[in-house]
C-alpha cells in the first residue's frame, strides 16, 4: 500500500465558503467523479472501485451521509479495492487524478477550481448535504463532471443532478433493483436526466469507455472547425426537425454540440455520420436526442435578490390602478418543470392579498417545449429539499407536505395555466403585464434572441415588463426596452419606437386581425413588414373613416377601409377618376370638396 493511504485527520478551513452555486474557475484537465449515497453505499462502493482502473486518469470524490464509524469504515474497504491513494478530503488540498478522495463525517465538501473546500455541517441545513457537493462539482467542472448516484435513503440529491444537467455533466445511478436500499437511486432515475440507470458494474464499465469523451467531449463535433462535420451537424439537427417538429437551428451551435456529443458518448458512438445514419434508423433514439438537447433546470425564487426586486419594484406597479374588473396577465416562457411561474404565482398572491380594494384577476401563462417538462409541472409535485428555497412562510401558505415532498396547493395550482408552446413558432400571448423569461435566451444564438425581443415587445402592454436571467440582457433590443434594474435585469416596453430593421415576427401576424387568408400569407412571405407597417395598418383599419387618395387628376391611386362602397361601376370605360366615379348621391358635395381642397393645397378633406 502506498504512504498515501495512512489515515489522515481532516482540516475543516474556518474561512470555508458558504454553500451554492460557485463562480465558475478553469476548469481541471481530467474528469472528476462524485460519488454519493448513504444506506447500503458501502457495498456499492466496493463493487465499483473492484471495476475501474487504478489509471483511468479520473479523480474520484465520495461523499455519504454515513455516520461516523462507517465512513472510517468506508476508507479501509476502499482500500482493500483499489490500488489508488485512497484519502480523507482536507480544506485546500489540490485535487489530483487516479486519487479517491473520502467526505469525513460532519462536513460538507464543495470543490472550487481543483481545490477541496471542506466546511462544517452546524453552519448549514443537513438536509443538502449532497446538493451542496454536487452543485459544486457541475459548476466547476461542467462537461467533465460526472455525477454516480448509489444506493441510499434521503430526500437530496435531485436538485445537484439537475445542476449537473444543464451543464452538460455525466450522470449514472444504479439500478434502484440493485440497491441495498433504493430509495435515492429510485427518485434520481425519476428525474430522467439521467444518462444510464444500470448495475454498479455497468457503470464503472460505460466510465471506463467514457474517459477519453469526458477529457475532450468536443472532438467528435468540432463543427466549427471542419466543414464536413457542419454538413452533418446540420443534416441531425433536420432529422429531429422531421420527426419532433422542433427546430433547434437557433440554439446557441456550442451548446447543441455539447450535448450532441454527450449522448453518442453514452450510446457508444464515435463517428457524427454513423450517429446520423442510426438518427435516420431509429426514431426513438432521435426523440431521445432531442430531450437531451433541452435545458429543464429551474429552481424555486432563483436568484433571491431579483425575486425581491420583483416583489418591491416591479409587482407594485402591475397592480396599480387595477380593480375587481380588470386582469393581471404574466407570461412565463421557458418555464422548466414549473418552479418559476409558481414563485412568481405565489409574489402576485401575496401583492393581491395587500389590496385594500377588490384585487384584480390573475392569470398566469407558463410555457416550454418540453412536454414531460410541463407534465411535472402541472402535478405541482417537488422534492423536500425544495422546501429550503422557498422559506418557511411561503411552504405553509402556498404547499402542501406529504411523504417525502411536497405539492403546490389547488388554489396556485389553479391560477397557473401551463401548456406546450414553441417560443419562435407557435403564436404568442398578448396584452401581458409581465414577462419572465430567465436563462433561456442565454442558449439562443444573437439573430434569434433579436426575434425573441421582437415578440415579447408584440406581446406585452405599453408600459409592460420583462425579467430575465442573471446572465441575459436586452442589449441587442435597446431600442424595444429600457432598463429598469440593470443588475436584477428587469426591463420596460418603450412605448414609441422607430424601427426600419426590425420585422414582427410572423408568429404574431395571425394574430392581429383573425385568421390569415393565404393571399394574405404570400404577401406577407413575399414582402416582410416592419412593427410599424403592420402597426399602422392595423390601426388604420380599425380606428379610421373609409378614406382614399388622388392625385391632382382626379385620378384615384389608393382605397382604404372600404371606400369603395363610396364608388360605383358605370357602363363603358372604366376610369379610375373619382369625380366619374363617386355615387350620385355625394357627388355634387364630394366634387366641390375635392376641388376645393387642390385649390387651398388642403392635404385631406
Amino acid at each position: 500500500m502506498t504512504d498515501s493511504k495512512a489515515h489522515e485527520t481532516p482540516h475543516v478551513g474556518s474561512n470555508a465558503p458558504s454553500p451554492g452555486p460557485v463562480h465558475q474557475a478553469a476548469i481541471l484537465d481530467f474528469p472528476v467523479v462524485g460519488l454519493i449515497g448513504s444506506a447500503g453505499s458501502r457495498q456499492a462502493l466496493e463493487t465499483f472501485f473492484r471495476n475501474v482502473s487504478h489509471e483511468a486518469g479520473i479523480a474520484f470524490m465520495v461523499v455519504t451521509r454515513l455516520a461516523a464509524r462507517h465512513i472510517n469504515a468506508l476508507r479501509a474497504a476502499i482500500i482493500a479495492c483499489t490500488d489508488m491513494p485512497v484519502v480523507t478530503a482536507a480544506d485546500g488540498a489540490i485535487l489530483q487524478p487516479d486519487h479517491v478522495y473520502i467526505a469525513p463525517h460532519g462536513v460538507y465538501l464543495t470543490l472550487e477550481g481543483g481545490v477541496l473546500r471542506l466546511q462544517h455541517a452546524a453552519r448549514m441545513s443537513a438536509a443538502n448535504l449532497l446538493d451542496t457537493f454536487l452543485v459544486s462539482l457541475a459548476t466547476t467542472q461542467r462537461e467533465k463532471a460526472v455525477a454516480i448516484v448509489l444506493s441510499g435513503t434521503g430526500k437530496d440529491s435531485v436538485t445537484g443532478l439537475r445542476q449537473m444537467k444543464a451543464h452538460n455533466g455525466l450522470i449514472l445511478v444504479q439500478d434502484p433493483d440493485s440497491a441495498a436500499h433504493p430509495a435515492l437511486p429510485r427518485r434520481a432515475a425519476a428525474t430522467q436526466i439521467a444518462d444510464l440507470v444500470a448495475p454498479i458494474p455497468a457503470l464503472a464499465r460505460h466510465l471506463v469507455r467514457a474517459r477519453g469523451d469526458l477529457a475532450d467531449v468536443n472532438t467528435a463535433t468540432n463543427a466549427e472547425q471542419d466543414p464536413t462535420l457542419a454538413e452533418l451537424f446540420t443534416a441531425i439537427l433536420a432529422q429531429i426537425n422531421t420527426h419532433t417538429g422542433r427546430d433547434l437551428s437557433h440554439y446557441k451551435m456550442s451548446t447543441l454540440q455539447r450535448r450532441i456529443a454527450r449522448r453518442m458518448q453514452m450510446r457508444g458512438f464515435h463517428n457524427l455520420a454513423q450517429y446520423l445514419e442510426i438518427l435516420r434508423t431509429n426514431p426513438e433514439e432521435t426523440v431521445a436526442l432531442f430531450k437531451d438537447c433541452l435545458v429543464s433546470v429551474t429552481s424555486f425564487f432563483r436568484d433571491p435578490d431579483a425575486y425581491t426586486m420583483l416583489q418591491e419594484d416591479c409587482l407594485p406597479q402591475i397592480f396599480a390602478g387595477k380593480g375587481r374588473n380588470d386582469t393581471v396577465r404574466v407570461w412565463i416562457a421557458g418555464c422548466a418543470t414549473g418552479e418559476e411561474a409558481y414563485s412568481v404565482a405565489m409574489q402576485l398572491t401575496e401583492r393581491a392579498a395587500l389590496m385594500t380594494d377588490d384585487p384584480p384577476r390573475i392569470q398566469v401563462f407558463a410555457t416550454d417545449l418540453d412536454e414531460e417538462a410541463i407534465a411535472v409541472a402541472r402535478r405541482g409535485i417537488y422534492p423536500a429539499t425544495a422546501a429550503k428555497d422557498i422559506g418557511p412562510q411561503r411552504l405553509q401558505q402556498f404547499l402542501v407536505k406529504a411523504d417525502d415532498h411536497y405539492q403546490i396547493k389547488p388554489e396556485i395550482r389553479e391560477m397557473v395555466l401551463f401548456a406546450v408552446h414553441d417560443l419562435l413558432k407557435d403564436p404568442p400571448f398578448s396584452r401581458l403585464d409581465l414577462i419572465c423569461c430567465r436563462n433561456v435566451l442565454i442558449y439562443f444564438n444573437r439573430d434569434t434572441q433579436e426575434k425573441v425581443f421582437d415578440i415579447f415587445h408584440y406581446a406585452l402592454n405599453p408600459t409592460g415588463y420583462l425579467f430575465l436571467g442573471s446572465s441575459e440582457s436586452t442589449d441587442s433590443a435597446a431600442e424595444l426596452f429600457a432598463v429598469l434594474n440593470k443588475h436584477c435585469h428587469l426591463y420596460q416596453r418603450r412605448e414609441q419606437i422607430s424601427l426600419p430593421h426590425r420585422r414582427l415576427p410572423s408568429t404574431a401576424l395571425a394574430t392581429l386581425g383573425g385568421r390569415a387568408t393565404e393571399r394574405d400569407r404570400a404577401r406577407q412571405a413575399a414582402k416582410p413588414r416592419t412593427i410599424e407597417e403592420i402597426y399602422l395598418l392595423w390601426t388604420l383599419r380599425h380606428y379610421t373613416p373609409p378614406r382614399m387618395l388622388i392625385n391632382k387628376n382626379y385620378d384615384i391611386t389608393h382605397l382604404f377601409g372600404g371606400a369603395d362602397r363610396y364608388l360605383q361601376e358605370r357602363e363603358g370605360a372604366i376610369t379610375q377618376n373619382v369625380l366619374r366615379s363617386i355615387r350620385r348621391s355625394i357627388k355634387v358635395s364630394g366634387r366641390s370638396r375635392a376641388c376645393w381642397a387642390w385649390r387651398s393645397t388642403a392635404s385631406s378633406i
